[in-house]
């Protein structure tokens, strides 16, 4: 499974790639290093696009009665409209975004944790969606969003690149072949969906399964929409446990009983919350392919991305099952 079509990836600047935050300073990311040869990044700064200089004064959200505003706060000057216009003009020109990478906290690409103040500036009420934030997320609904300091965590992390190449891949099946490129997706995607959401694997098994009546068009637009509905969906530790303890049924009678003990160990540790999951989902693959078994191969959820894009991950085995 080498084949990565690179997904589109919309990035605020200051993650590394421009000094453009209010205090010309640039933050590093490894991890956008690392995903840069992989991805296509359009970087953005809405600050700058809107014609703030840098080093620039500092900007908040302050809410007045119903509305909330933008405001510049040592001036006091007023820039929601401006951010607004220049956020729905550009996203207008986009017709696919496979994710979103933005700053936290930020006023403009803040995704959850961005300041929501009272009039005046002086408190905090409470914190929410920064403009840009705002604006990408209605209009790309589905597409995976998330900023930096989540993606710090493996889990998110995780889930994000399964999430923009998952989508990537789809939007790269070939048109030519119609019907069979859906229906290979399908078979390969099985217990990477089933660990996201059960319900609409299911259910996209089922238009699979109608594709001739319905007509490919028709077909593919459906489960386009179904699919990234359920990519949405942050798998449960509960449901990838269901979904490698499915995965061992095909391994059990290969497998002798000091491997079954030590895979067991190993999920009982990662349903702990002790171990990642690419530790047991390493060892199945490594005795899925000392194996030989073809349907386990050929299954994203063990290649969900490409390799090396979850360092943490590289100390866990190679779990070779030697």
């Amino acid at each position: 499974m080498s084949d990565w079509p690179r997904p589109i990836v919309v990035v605020s600047a200051c993650l590394g790639f421009e000094a453009c935050r209010y205090d010309g300073q640039q933050l590093s990311s490894g991890f956008l290093e690392l995903l840069a040869d992989h991805v296509e990044f359009q970087i953005l700064c809405p600050e700058l696009a809107m014609g703030l200089g840098v080093p620039r004064p500092t900007i908040h959200i302050e809410r007045h009665d119903a509305a909330e505003l933008l405001i510049e706060a040592a001036t006091r000057r007023e820039l929601t409209i401006p951010m607004q216009e220049w956020a729905k003009g550009w996203l207008a020109e986009r017709t696919r975004v496979d994710g979103f990478v933005l700053k936290s906290k930020s006023p403009s690409c803040g995704i959850r944790d961005t300041k929501i103040h009272a009039k005046g500036g002086h408190s905090v009420l409470e914190r929410g969606a920064g403009f840009f934030a705002r604006a990408a997320m209605q209009r790309f609904p589905e597409a995976a969003v998330e900023d930096e300091a989540r993606l710090s965590q493996l889990a998110h992390r995780e889930h994000w690149l399964s999430h923009i190449f998952t989508k990537a891949r789809f939007h790269a099946l070939p048109a030519r072949e119609g019907l069979a490129a859906l229906q290979r997706f399908q078979a390969e995607h099985k217990f990477l969906l089933q660990a996201c959401d059960e319900a609409r694997m299911r259910q996209l098994g089922r238009l699979v399964g109608e594709g001739k009546r319905l007509g490919a068009a028709q077909c593919f637009a459906r489960y386009g929409r179904i699919l990234f509905e359920a990519l949405t969906q942050p798998p449960s530790r509960k449901s990838q446990v269901n979904v490698l303890e499915h995965c061992l049924g095909f391994l059990k009678d290969r497998l002798n009983s000091r491997e079954k003990a030590r895979f067991l160990d190993c999920l009982h540790s990662y349903r702990q919350g002790e171990l990642p999951l690419c530790a047991p989902r390493r060892l199945l693959a490594a005795w899925a392919k000392r194996f030989e078994v073809s349907y386990l191969l050929g299954q994203r959820y063990f290649a969900p991305f490409p390799e090396g894009l979850l360092q943490e991950c590289d100390d866990y085995p190679n779990t070779s099952a030697e």
